[in-house]
């Protein structure tokens, strides 16, 4: 039976190729912003446990569609989920940059229903597809 522990998808600090200040150099991002998540004004709690915590933040993105989009676009620089940003090679991770855990994926069933077969089927159908797709959304190395 395949681990049913719920799994987060992890973030790390993605960029466009082509704003790379050397070619084969990502990891110098110091002349890059921020593309932040909350409103000017509001702290960006997540900026502490960075790197570069005095980058300026540019851009409030709550949407990971739009931050994606937005770092294709030469916005700046995002925390944003792996299975968004591995895919395009467009946009490159930052060498050595933290992974974020960013949340846990749960299935939930209501009570009256939980020990439907119909949904024990559903389920297990579920389960089995987030694990073969677990890959794609959790990158961290495995122990």
């Amino acid at each position: 039976m395949p681990d049913r522990t719920p799994r987060g998808h992890p973030q790390r600090l993605h960029l466009c190729a082509s704003r790379i200040a050397e070619p084969g150099a990502p990891a110098d991002v110091s002349h890059l912003d921020w593309i932040g998540k909350h409103p000017a004004g509001q702290r960006e709690e997540w900026l502490a446990h960075t790197r570069h915590p005095l980058q300026p933040v540019r851009h409030a993105i709550r949407d990971y569609r739009l931050l994606y989009r937005a770092v294709q676009c030469r916005m700046g620089m995002a925390y944003m989920p792996c299975y968004l940003a591995d895919r395009d090679p467009k946009i490159v991770r930052v060498p050595d940059a933290p992974i974020v855990h960013q949340a846990d994926i749960w299935v939930l069933t209501h009570k009256d229903l939980r020990l439907s077969a119909r949904m024990r089927v559903l389920r297990e159908v579920i389960a089995g597809e987030f694990e073969r797709i677990r890959p794609v959304l959790d990158t961290r190395p495995r122990p």
